[in-house]
């Protein structure tokens, strides 16, 4: 029997798992990676640590299983989008990644906001820029890395890239993972124009050829062979960004079949073939593209059950004593009953105040960005506070062509 092989290069954990031609679940191995957080406002990675835990989950993944190398037909990778991942092009990271969490391009986020930029580059883009955005990351490294802006060398490329590169030696990267940073989403390519929107034409040199999702990009080298157990020349397939490659796994392929991921972040995404009339709404989210006829609208929640966890952590004793009043009742059951068909699914909660980290507030709509009142007082439940209204998917996807 034949297997094909799937890796997820994530923010925090990356994962190798094997599969059955049929698509069944045969196996599977996770390493994490540390996240490095220079100032409480930076994220980055070590981009030999993401290596290293690819290497041990996929040879996990075939010891644990049993499997033999010479029964791995393909290998893919996907992993997560945004940021800026600098490789030169002998192969040697340029220093650590900066990942999509990362805030220290907010303040040119708020510039394009007020002079009309993001407004603007959306109607060629469908994408609405935050700090993590590798458009804002690359105008930061102008402003303050003019000595790596010198170089000729370099290229930009996302995790699975990096990754893909360890696995076949070729450094390329996809249309779905770059529709983040900013392209001429419906024909899949570069824009001089968007470039020059976003102040970035001077690394221009840094952008990296773009291949299908579905491409070959070479196989498996001798090396990576001996690193991970693979068998050398095993194809290694392109790939998407997770966000694409998540919806595909979930069955999001046929037009107007679409998802929600409710976890660490929030995700909706529904497929189109449509992509013209899919810029709704404006100046957020962001249109990725998918398979070779159609294209993902999504949106994202930057934080969905860790607000949950936080809520009830510092305010749910209260809820909890009334769930237990009620015979039979949990506390899951009693918030589902307040958080019913009634309420519309909406309800407005006190929340601490937000600090701007990567996929922030201007990746919700405008509705819910949050409003922050200037008020301290001495007691924990009282704390200075931003008042946002929490909405479910149903209203997410209602806003979605």
């Amino acid at each position: 029997m034949e297997y094909v092989m799937g890796i997820d290069a994530g923010t925090s954990v990356v994962k190798a798992t094997i599969f059955s031609l049929e698509g069944r679940e045969v196996a599977r191995a996770a390493r994490t990676v540390p996240i490095h957080n220079p100032e409480s406002y930076m994220a980055e990675e070590n981009l030999h640590d993401v290596w290293m835990a690819a290497v041990d989950a996929i040879s996990d993944s075939l010891t644990g299983s049993a499997i033999t190398p010479d029964r791995i037909r393909a290998v893919a990778v996907t992993g997560q989008g945004d940021g800026s991942w600098l490789v030169d092009t002998a192969g040697n990271p340029v220093g650590p990644a900066i990942l999509w969490t990362d805030g220290r391009a907010g303040d040119i986020v708020d510039r394009w906001g007020e002079d009309g930029t993001l407004s603007k580059t959306f109607k060629k883009t469908g994408g609405g820029p935050y700090a993590g955005t590798t458009a804002a990351i690359l105008r930061w490294r102008i402003e303050n890395q003019p000595e790596l802006v010198e170089r000729d060398d370099i290229r930009n490329v996302y995790c699975k890239d990096w990754v893909s590169y360890k696995l076949s030696g070729e450094l390329n990267s996809d249309p779905s993972d770059y529709s983040l940073m900013g392209i001429d989403t419906v024909n899949r390519t570069f824009d001089d124009e968007l470039l020059d929107d976003f102040g970035i034409t001077a690394v221009k040199k840094w952008l990296p050829e773009l291949k299908k999702n579905t491409d070959q990009v070479g196989t498996v080298t001798t090396q990576a062979s001996h690193q991970t157990g693979l068998r050398p020349g095993t194809p290694v397939f392109k790939g998407g960004v997770d966000i694409s490659c998540s919806s595909l796994g979930c069955g999001v392929a046929a037009p107007g079949t679409a998802m929600a991921v409710i976890g660490t972040a929030g995700i909706v995404t529904v497929a189109t073939d449509r992509p013209e009339e899919a810029f709704t709404p404006t100046d957020v989210g962001w249109l990725i593209p998918h398979t070779e006829t159609t294209w993902i609208r999504s949106l994202g929640m930057s934080s969905a059950t860790p607000n949950l966890e936080w809520f009830l952590r510092e305010f749910g004793d209260r809820f909890r004593e009334e769930a237990h009043s009620i015979e039979g009742r949990n506390l899951f059951d009693y918030l589902d009953q307040e958080l019913g068909e009634d309420a519309g699914g909406v309800r407005r909660h006190p929340l601490p105040r937000l600090q701007r980290t990567g996929r922030g507030t201007r990746s919700l709509h405008q509705a819910e960005r949050p409003r922050l009142l200037q008020r301290s007082h001495r007691k924990p439940h009282e704390v200075a506070h931003a008042e946002i209204r929490v909405r479910g998917c149903r209203p997410r996807h209602s806003g979605l062509p």
